[in-house]
């Protein structure tokens, strides 16, 4: 059966725009000690449960919708951050949990929920039956190693839209 793979951060949650807000402008690629402890500081609170919906979720929905209609699993792949197996891990899992009942259960409820340690893990769901949609380009190349298709997405729902009929009508 086939899988279609919805990141949230990035994705279905407009995440970067509020972390560059909280942090004063360092991006989640910067591994200095500011940023280490501003992800140590939003993880104690509820900042994944009240992040917005990206601009794009009501189509995003929609391809949801549509595929599950096709029967194409719907799965929701997130990653929990560094800290996963402590409280701080505990308090992100259960904030992204509370967003997904808040935003995207009132419109799509068909979907299985995934959490990895590390966002670099996600490469583990990859196969040739499994598309992710991810912002991160590391992640869609780790997928497509491991035999999947992936699509970076940037907000541009016309080129999801490309990728992914290719893997939903088997198409290149």
């Amino acid at each position: 059966m086939k899988k279609i793979y919805f990141d949230m951060d990035g994705v279905l949650v407009d995440f970067e725009p509020t972390f560059l807000a909280v942090s004063g402008g360092i991006t989640h690629n910067d591994d200095s000690h500011v940023y280490r402890a501003v992800t140590k500081l939003i993880s104690q609170t509820e900042f994944f449960r009240d992040l917005p919906t990206h601009p794009a979720f009501m189509p995003l929905v929609f391809i949801m919708q549509e595929c599950d209609l096709l029967g194409i699993e719907i799965h929701i792949l997130t990653s929990l951050g560094k800290h996963w197996n402590t409280d701080r891990g505990v308090k992100t899992y259960a904030n992204k949990i509370a967003w997904l009942t808040e935003h995207l259960d009132p419109h799509f409820t068909n979907y299985v929920f995934h959490v990895v340690p590390d966002a670099n893990d996600k490469h583990r769901y990859g196969d040739a039956n499994s598309f992710l949609i991810d912002d991160r380009q590391d992640n869609c190349e780790g997928f497509c190693k491991h035999g999947g298709m992936a699509h970076q997405f940037q907000g541009k729902i016309e080129d999801l839209a490309n990728d992914l009929g290719k893997f939903v009508y088997n198409t290149k």
